[in-house]
């Protein structure tokens, strides 16, 4: 393998979703801290809309693939607005 690829293998390995017990462990820790108080009771109305809205946005064919439509951008949207990210802000 070539330096370039194992410096970016080594660099995805210790990113959480890539990451293997322990130290995936260790960062869910952190990170269930740090968003805790951002998921109780009072932010309902507020994911609930998001689900729906998530919901909608399909592709005009009526039918959803649940990973792509809805479980991946679901828990994304939750979290860039729990972090006050506007959805609407542009990527660049």
């Amino acid at each position: 393998m070539t330096k370039t690829l194992s410096s970016f293998f080594d660099f995805l390995s210790k990113r959480m979703v890539f990451a293997d017990p322990p130290l995936h462990t260790h960062l869910r820790g952190l990170l269930n801290k740090a968003f805790y108080s951002a998921c109780g009771d009072g932010h309902a109305d507020s994911y609930r809309a998001i689900s729906q809205r998530v919901s909608r946005c399909r592709d005009g064919s009526g039918k959803m693939d649940f990973i792509r439509d809805f479980a991946f951008p679901l828990p994304a949207t939750v979290i860039t607005e729990m972090l006050g990210v506007n959805s609407s802000d542009p990527i660049n």
